[in-house]
């Protein structure tokens, strides 16, 4: 009977470890989750901010105004930036991966 109760207790445990193990795995694979979506939104933005600077570049030039121009410039250097940044984050967390396998 007490080797009936033993293996039920170590069950028991095994169980739950591997309960926490999944909790663990699911929290860390949520977090990637989101850090990626954090990297392709930067670069997301990034792209829209270079597309509205050229806008803005273009149209200052054609309507010979400097302050729109120079707001073009300015939103296009703002979303190389940005785009540059969501970059970084994609690789570091393709090398954080690497490193975890």
């Amino acid at each position: 009977m007490n080797d009936l109760k033993d293996k039920l207790v170590e069950a028991t445990e095994n169980a739950l470890d591997a309960e926490a193990k999944i909790k663990k795995d699911v929290e860390e694979n949520r977090s990637e989750a989101s850090d990626k979506m954090d990297a392709m939104n930067s670069k997301i933005k990034g792209k829209f901010n270079q597309f509205k600077g050229g806008i803005k570049e273009d149209l200052g030039k054609m309507t010979d105004n400097h302050k729109l121009q120079a707001e073009g410039i300015v939103d296009k250097a703002v979303g190389k930036v940005q785009e540059m940044h969501g970059e970084l984050k994609e690789a570091i967390i393709d090398t954080k991966n690497k490193f975890k396998k």
